[in-house]
């Protein structure tokens, strides 16, 4: 290490401000730091090696996985996530609004935190269970119009329904599952501004033997217009 004023090359540690390591030359007496990379706010793993980490995230790999080849503690990745997330958020919230598509598709997608909510006793911590993520998808440009975490009810629909209707303009197709909650919720936040249908799946069995796990096969689909003219 040299100064970067005399290019002395004897320098020792003078104190920290701001979590950063100061440096003083024992030739010209100036003070520096060293060169910082760029940062995630309220982090000190580096913009590279967090990039690094939300990709193989965005990839699908588990969070030892990440932690195995970057080296990287788990609870830090974790914290990187939660980081990432909530600035994705402040975008989508800020840049996803008067939208105006012409197909919606919306659905729920299921999955489970620490077990099956059928397996949750009064001992399980608060949030295992079943997680549901509700989704509005532009059937034309694939693109993400509303979300919602919570689960799989009325309550959800109304909420969900309520923040599409905030961030879309203009009339437009809305096709959903049998999914009761949709109803009401569509009729109170779009009312006849809107070309509403059900989509109604008929399961019947599969034939991958008994050893089979995984849902039915569907046979059928059964559209049941609800608002309006939709197609």
């Amino acid at each position: 290490m040299t100064c970067r004023k005399c290019n002395h090359d004897k320098v020792r540690k003078f104190g920290v401000r701001n979590n950063v390591q100061r440096y003083r030359c024992n030739s010209c007496s100036s003070v520096f730091t060293l060169e910082q990379q760029p940062k995630i706010s309220g982090h000190y793993t580096s913009l590279e090696t967090a990039e690094k980490a939300l990709s193989m995230m965005l990839e699908g790999m588990s969070i030892r996985a990440i932690s195995r080849i970057t080296g990287m503690h788990k609870g830090t990745i974790l914290s990187l996530m939660v980081t990432a997330a909530e600035k994705a958020k402040r975008v989508f919230d800020k840049y996803v609004r008067n939208i105006r598509p012409r197909f919606v598709q919306m659905d729920e997608l299921w999955a489970m935190v620490g077990c099956h909510g059928k397996r949750v006793t009064v001992d399980s911590p608060a949030d295992w269970g079943d997680a549901w993520t509700w989704l509005a998808l532009d059937s034309e440009s694939k693109m993400i119009l509303s979300f919602h975490i919570g689960p799989r009810n009325t309550v959800s629909a109304y909420q969900f329904v309520r923040d599409l209707s905030e961030r879309t303009t203009g009339v437009f197709q809305i096709t959903t599952d049998a999914l009761r909650g949709y109803v009401g919720a569509v009729e109170e936040w779009f009312g006849a501004d809107v070309h509403f249908a059900q989509l109604q799946k008929i399961y019947g069995r599969t034939e991958a033997g008994p050893e089979w796990y995984g849902g039915g096969t569907v046979i059928a689909a059964v559209p049941k217009v609800k608002t309006g003219n939709p197609c």
